[in-house]
């Protein structure tokens, strides 16, 4: 399960993770002992995590809802707090990039009660209540949730079940941990803090092992470091820093980096109207054959097989 979980390409194992669900299905359509009945839901509610993540990647956007519903069930069955607290900062996400931040604040801070006293649990609520605070323009608020955010990383000890013995879609590696804040402080204005934070992102990220390595969510901070510098007039390090992102190679191309590329784009636009470099122009149009060569959403087979 934890190979699935932290597979770093959807396209060859997608199939492998809707049979191992439907096995599951089997499994509990038969008869066992409780204690392997809890396991098992436990095990469900973590390949429809893994499911749900994949569906979004490629861009299935109700395929996600749906087996991350799934996933809170089983969650709920079993009194799982670090699956229930994933689930909601999921179905957070899916609703932030649908430009609905209020509904996302209200999801994450939903999820404080499950939260209890797991410290990795409440970091990644700050964090993420951060961005979506930043995106309503609290900036105060904002700020106080990733300063809470920052303080409780000192304080994590211990390992969980599944944000550390699974991890891989489910981890919060200190990459993840300096991700949402620079994507907050971007939306804010902050274009220094932004740059700082996503720069010491893709650090960690590049620090890691190679085969742990998070290639869509360290494009999404080389993203942001490129935007931060963008803003604030260097467009030739914008260029420089947007570079690894535009020769990820086509199956690391996630759905949801279109929304941050996107974001990029109409920060060039804005930059152009200023009369910035001239090589703007060519810049925007390696952004838009990025943007032709997304994860194809033709996978194999089908979550419903």
């Amino acid at each position: 399960m934890a190979r699935l979980a932290r597979a770093p390409d959807l396209i060859p194992t997608f199939a492998e993770m809707v049979r191992v669900r439907n096995q599951i299905y089997r499994l509990l359509d038969g008869h066992q002992y409780p204690r392997q009945t809890n396991e098992l839901y436990f095990l469900a509610g973590v390949i429809c995590g893994v499911l749900a993540n994949a569906s979004d990647c490629f861009g299935y956007r109700a395929a996600a809802i749906e087996q991350t519903r799934a996933a809170w069930a089983y969650a709920e069955i079993i009194g799982h707090d670090s699956l229930r607290v994933w689930c909601r900062v999921m179905q957070a996400s899916l609703a932030q990039r649908d430009e609905r931040p209020q509904q996302a604040l209200a999801l994450a801070q939903s999820a404080r009660r499950y939260a209890r006293s797991n410290e990795l649990s409440h970091l990644r609520l700050y964090n993420n209540e951060g961005l979506y605070l930043a995106c309503l323009g609290r900036k105060d608020d904002a700020i106080r949730a990733f300063d809470l955010a920052r303080e409780t990383r000192n304080r994590v000890e211990g390992t969980d079940d599944l944000f550390d013995d699974i991890g891989g879609t489910f981890s919060v590696p200190v990459a993840k941990q300096l991700l949402t804040p620079a994507q907050g402080l971007l939306k804010l204005g902050l274009t220094v803090k932004a740059e700082e934070s996503a720069q010491a992102a893709i650090n960690m990220f590049a620090s890691g092992p190679a085969r742990d390595r998070d290639y869509a969510h360290e494009a999404v901070a080389q993203i942001i470091l490129a935007t931060a510098r963008l803003v604030r007039g260097d467009a030739d390090a914008a260029r420089e820093a947007l570079q690894p992102v535009l020769m990820l190679q086509t199956q690391r191309r996630v759905n949801w980096l279109t929304h941050d590329m996107k974001n990029f784009r109409r920060a060039i636009t804005q930059s152009a109207q200023q009369g910035s470099s001239a090589g703007l122009r060519e810049l925007e149009a390696e952004v838009e054959s990025f943007l032709e060569a997304m994860l194809p959403r033709e996978i194999p087979g089908t979550l419903y097989n």
